[in-house]
């Protein structure tokens, strides 16, 4: 036990006590009983035991070996209560509905309370627009939180204390200050989307009502007008509420607060010195979408707008986060957005020469110069940008040599800005000009990267593939100075301990291309992340190419074998899946062992490849009956095309190429591909053969759990009518194939 408290690597601590517990639920209940009322095991030793689990685990196995183990892991379940409020119309209506869905959630509360116990109460509040009526809104929010003030200071309610999660959801127009400082007693997360434009964050008088809040998630809408200012006092800009505790004195200095994201705000440095000053023990600190400085008043429309510290604001982040935060590990900072930049303040960010990733190809420009101490400490990098060009580029790379950069976060305003709203300088427009070429190219030289995430970030499927000839663009488009190189080979990704990858893949020429295959740009994106990034954790994918169908080669993911969380957003029609589409899902390969078909101990082979002493043939009828309905629809196609047939049944010495180390390479389908890059295995990669070659290696270990460790999976169609829904199979399919995955199907959604 001292060694369980004491380890760091929670994720193989509770690997083994999974296949413990795997142990004891697949025996019999009166075995399990009796085994552990022999073993009579310390209570006190479980719960530290089922702390190490997770929800997965707790739910699917814990709770299953017997109703002991049953009520001691039940307080670690994480249930959540959400409430939706809708604003009527009718003013007369209010109280009465609002009075009544707070009584309702109440009960509700206080039952799930006494259920979970020791489980963190969640709260969820979303309000929705009805009318863009600003008195309007403004008296309907009004009547919401006076029946919020009023149930939270009855003598006979006690869940307002109790409350430590709250998400609000507002509209446009809605001040959304009062509901947080009125529960805010023991609140310790914070998430507000959508908050009103035109106002001031009283920080200050927060820091007095949520004295515990430890998490701040601050988005505003900003559609109409400035955006939300931090409080500035020595420059007159307060907020106008009033302080509930300003009659007792009571005055915090230090803010326990340890993550605070704050999107589309203004800032200056007289607002941001004391607010980064009252937190010390700030860990992550995300500024999105910053503007730094203000809009002509509207009072005043003839006034320029007022330079605040654009230039310096890098230097003077990393001066203060080394001085103010010395705790901070992560950080995201806004880089120079074009619009603010060149437009409308002169170009105060200097001129951007090239959009080519090779940095010693650059002109001279002002550059930012990055000093180690100031960013010593930082390992998770993160990016508010519209457009990536080689500036932006430059300052990864004095990341990644300073500080050994770990995660990157890249922010952009819509997926439409960040990959085609470029300006002249650059052009042309294509994929080696947008976003995902620098990414790409960054990521083939950053092997400590463990977490990626940019959801607007695009980049071509078919650019990935590492034999197709690189172009490279250098130079000025708008100057005439534009030159471009071909003929050079990709690398691919260093980073093979990648943890986290969250990016959006598409085809820019998609069905205009001669040619175009979707299963195979589909087989090529899953083949290459399974086997680039085999200790992936978190994926999660957004293309309109994706395939999901056998052929899709989606079962490529399962060599995964880290993988917790799979989400896949397709921007198409939805596609109705049949069971040999998702029978390969299961736990275990679905395969009948037969002593009389193993030659002399050979190991079992497809019916597409051989071994050193036989060849086993598509047609051998003995293999197909042990296989699972996947393969043999994989298998039925390929025989039902016989030029593909022959292409991929084994050929002699003379049919094969040699390599010059003396391994043979099969040509798959018309096309060559290097079989090992970088150390990394790609032969067949986009072909049919991988996913053959992927089954041989399923049966092979055939004894091993797919996805052990998989909790979450979701899939969402997007832009798609909700018609045909008696012929929607999946989600059934999945609660029968693999209950044990949270699974989650979304039409339209995201």
């Amino acid at each position: 036990m001292n060694m369980l408290k004491e380890t760091e690597n929670h994720s193989c601590a509770s690997q083994m006590i999974k296949s413990f517990l795997t142990h004891f639920s697949s025996v019999s209940v009166s075995k399990t009983r009796e085994k552990y009322q022999k073993t009579a095991l310390n209570q006190d030793i479980l719960r530290i035991v089922f702390s190490f689990l997770n929800q997965s685990c707790l739910r699917y196995y814990v709770s299953l070996v017997c109703k002991e183990w049953a009520e001691l892991a039940r307080p670690l379940i994480i249930k959540s209560l959400c409430w939706e409020a809708l604003i009527p119309d009718d003013p007369t209506e209010r109280a009465t509905q609002f009075q009544k869905a707070v009584t309702i959630n109440e009960l509700t509360w206080m039952r799930g309370y006494r259920a979970r116990r020791s489980s963190d109460p969640y709260v969820r509040i979303s309000i929705y627009q009805q009318s863009y009526d600003f008195d309007e809104e403004k008296t309907r929010w009004g009547d919401l939180v006076d029946v919020l003030q009023s149930v939270g200071t009855d003598s006979k309610d006690r869940w307002k204390p109790r409350i430590q999660k709250l998400e609000i959801s507002a509209a446009f127009f809605v001040p959304v200050w009062p509901i947080p400082l009125a529960l805010g007693a023991s609140l310790t997360n914070l998430h507000i989307w959508g908050c009103f434009s035109q106002t001031v964050f009283p920080w200050r008088l927060f820091l007095k009502s949520c004295p515990k809040l430890l998490h701040l998630n601050l988005r505003s809408t900003a559609l109409y007008g400035d955006p939300i200012q931090l409080e500035d006092p020595q420059n007159g800009i307060i907020s106008n509420l009033d302080d509930p505790r300003s009659d007792n004195g009571f005055v915090m200095e230090v803010w326990s607060l340890q993550t605070c994201i704050l999107q589309r705000f203004t800032l200056s440095k007289s607002s941001l010195n004391p607010f980064l000053s009252a937190c010390p023990e700030l860990r992550m600190l995300y500024l999105i979408d910053v503007i730094p400085f203000t809009r002509p008043p509207p009072q005043d429309p003839v006034a320029k707008p007022v330079h605040l510290f654009a230039r310096e604001l890098f230097e003077y982040i990393g001066h203060v986060c080394a001085e103010l935060c010395p705790k901070i590990r992560s950080l995201c900072i806004p880089l120079p957005l074009n619009e603010y930049g060149s437009r409308e303040m002169g170009g105060i960010w200097g001129p951007v020469s090239t959009i080519s990733p090779n940095v010693q190809q650059q002109q001279q420009q002002p550059t930012i110069q990055l000093q180690s101490p100031h960013f010593a400490n930082i390992d998770s990098w993160g990016f508010a940008v519209k457009n990536m060009h080689l500036r932006t580029f430059s300052f990864l790379q004095e990341c990644q040599i300073q500080n050994r950069l770990t995660s990157l976060e890249i922010f952009g305003s819509t997926p439409r800005n960040i990959s085609f709203n470029l300006a002249d300088e650059f052009m042309p427009y294509g994929p080696e000009a947008a976003v995902g070429n620098l990414l790409h190219a960054f990521m083939c030289q950053a092997p400590n990267l463990l977490h990626v995430k940019a959801r607007e970030v695009n980049v071509e499927i078919d650019f990935l593939h590492p034999t197709r000839p690189s172009t490279l663009y250098s130079g000025s488009y708008s100057l005439g100075t534009l030159s471009r190189t071909d003929g050079q080979k990709r690398p691919i990704w260093a980073c093979r301990n990648l943890r986290t990858l969250h990016w959006k893949f598409d085809e820019r020429q998609a069905g205009h291309r001669p040619g175009f295959d979707r299963m195979r740009l589909s087989r090529m994106l899953f083949g290459y992340i399974s086997r680039v990034c085999p200790k992936l954790q978190d994926l999660s994918i957004q293309s309109d190419i994706l395939e999901l169908y056998a052929e899709g080669g989606l079962c490529l993911l399962s060599r995964l074998k880290c993988l917790e969380r799979l989400e896949l957003i397709i921007s198409r029609s939805e596609q109705l899946l049949e069971i040999h589409d998702l029978d390969w899902i299961q736990r275990n390969y679905v395969y009948q062992h037969d002593d009389n078909n193993d030659n002399n101990g050979t190991t079992l082979t497809s019916g597409l490849y051989s071994t050193q002493t036989t060849t086993t043939s598509i047609s051998d009828h003995t293999t197909k009956n042990n296989i699972s309905q996947t393969e043999k629809h994989i298998l039925a196609a390929i025989e039902s095309d016989n030029q593909l047939k022959t292409r991929l049944q084994p050929r002699s010495q003379s049919q094969t190429q040699t390599h010059r180390y003396g391994r043979k390479l099969l040509r798959n389908e018309g096309h060559q591909t290097s079989s090992m890059i970088d150390g990394v295995d790609l032969q067949h990669l986009g072909e049919i053969g991988d996913i053959t070659k992927y089954f041989e290696e399923r049966r092979l270990q055939r004894n091993k759990c797919l996805w052990p460790n998989m909790e979450y999976f979701r899939t969402c169609f997007i832009f798609l009518s909700r018609e045909n829904t008696s012929d929607r199979k999946w989600p059934q399919l999945m609660k029968i194939l693999r209950p044990d995955i949270k699974f989650e199907y979304d039409l339209g959604n995201y």
